[in-house]
């Protein structure tokens, strides 16, 4: 049986959208964690699901801190696996 490899095209975000994760939000703030776009484009990107550790990995560590608490306080927090670091994205300003 002959295996054939399957590829994926995304299309860019819509003008003014982040182009990480296709929502609206300013530079210093985090990426749409619940975004399709954004886990569907970090996974073809990086070969591994997306975590909240990464979608605010480029905000100040005061706003990771907050996020990261709040998150975790709903049982939402997600990081990568042990051993592997978040991944920061920062969009372009």
């Amino acid at each position: 049986m002959e295996v054939v490899e399957k590829s994926f095209m995304l299309l860019p975000p819509a003008d003014g959208k982040c182009r990480i994760c296709a929502a609206e939000h300013k530079p210093e703030s985090p990426h749409d964690g619940t975004s399709l776009f954004y886990h569907t484009r970090f996974n073809m990107r990086y070969k591994r699901p997306a975590t909240w550790a990464d979608a605010i990995a480029h905000c100040s560590p005061e706003m990771r801190a907050v996020i990261a608490t709040f998150l975790a306080g709903k049982g939402l927090w997600t990081e990568p696996p042990a051993g592997v670091k978040p991944i920061s994205e920062p969009i372009d300003s």
